[in-house]
């Protein structure tokens, strides 16, 4: 048997344990999207020992205690991405049916984000497409291009790196009545179409309400 890789193999084991950890104080924090790369590391972790312990002359103890550790991680990672997936499909159910209790999935908004230069902010609205109603219209423009713009929405939704830039915006959105406010750094960071919709239905309700 080859010493050296049957350490590399055990200290890859560790690694994963480690990894493992992670995940699950990923997982109490909801960050999902961090689960997932991490996890996909992890498989490949356990597909380059299960191609090495072949190639390796193991102890019947030591390939059985190996498969027995790999089988436990894969049952693990299974749990992971159940839970993953069920928390992914709680939070749109959730975000529906505050859509549905306030009215708002009816209720029809131009909401225009903007963001340095409308690069960042087109692949959201880009993933925002799929969630918007009959009637919705979502666009991106660069914050240059908001004053010729402004008065084709309702709503104008501020990426979080231009929060130096708000009280300049908040200015143009009073003179023009237009709603307005800034993204969450972290749905704007997770590209979460279904809050930043929400928010903007929700803003351009409280002004209607005024």
């Amino acid at each position: 048997m080859n010493t050296e890789d049957y350490l590399l193999i055990k200290s890859m084991l560790s690694e994963i344990k480690s990894d493992m950890i992670s995940i699950s104080k990923k997982i109490d924090q909801d960050e999902n999207e961090s689960c997932i790369v991490l996890l996909d590391n992890i498989k490949e972790k356990i597909n380059l020992i299960e191609s090495n312990k072949k190639e390796l002359d193991l102890s019947n103890q030591e390939s059985y205690e190996i498969s027995q550790q790999l089988d436990m991680y894969l049952l693990q990672i299974n749990f992971v991405e159940l839970i993953s997936i069920l928390s992914n499909k709680i939070t749109h159910m959730e975000d529906e049916i505050l859509l549905l209790r306030y009215g708002l999935d009816n209720l029809s908004v131009r909401l225009l984000i903007v963001c340095g230069e409308g690069i960042s902010s087109g692949f959201i609205v880009n993933r925002m497409k799929k969630y918007v109603e009959k009637g919705d219209v979502v666009s991106a423009l660069p914050i240059t291009m908001l004053r010729e713009n402004i008065e084709n929405y309702d709503v104008i939704l501020v990426a979080p790196h231009l929060h130096h830039k708000k009280m300049i915006v908040e200015r143009m959105c009073e003179l023009h009545n237009r709603s307005f406010g800034i993204i969450d750094g972290k749905t704007y960071g997770k590209m979460d179409g279904v809050k930043i919709l929400k928010q903007a239905k929700d803003l351009f309700l409280n002004k209607k309400k005024l």
